[in-house]
């Protein structure tokens, strides 16, 4: 049963509202990871570093928490691409990707 054009154009709005909360609040994260990072708040928890302690605070890997952690740094320097993240336009993998360059 195909949804008729107003259910349609309702779920996609709430789902573009709902992306953009998100990035936007990845966003953040990010800029508490640096937070984190020039805290070294790891250093309590006895972790050998921020990605480790990220790593199993956040349940990602570490990799994944070594890409976060320099994408949080690189971030503030190309604004672009942070206002990007904030609005929704780019996700978080495509992010982290960018800031590899």
């Amino acid at each position: 049963m195909q949804p008729n054009e107003s259910a349609t154009a309702t779920l996609c709005s709430e789902l573009d509202s709902a992306r953009t909360a998100v990035t936007s609040a990845q966003r953040h994260l990010l800029d508490v990871v640096a937070a984190c990072d020039h805290a070294e708040v790891w250093l309590a928890d006895g972790a050998r570093d921020l990605a480790e302690w990220l790593a199993a605070r956040a349940g990602i890997s570490k990799w994944a928490a070594r890409r976060w952690i320099h994408a949080a740094h690189v971030l503030p320097t190309l604004p672009l691409i942070s206002e990007a993240l904030e609005a929704g336009t780019l996700s978080l993998d495509k992010v982290v990707e960018l800031c590899r360059f």
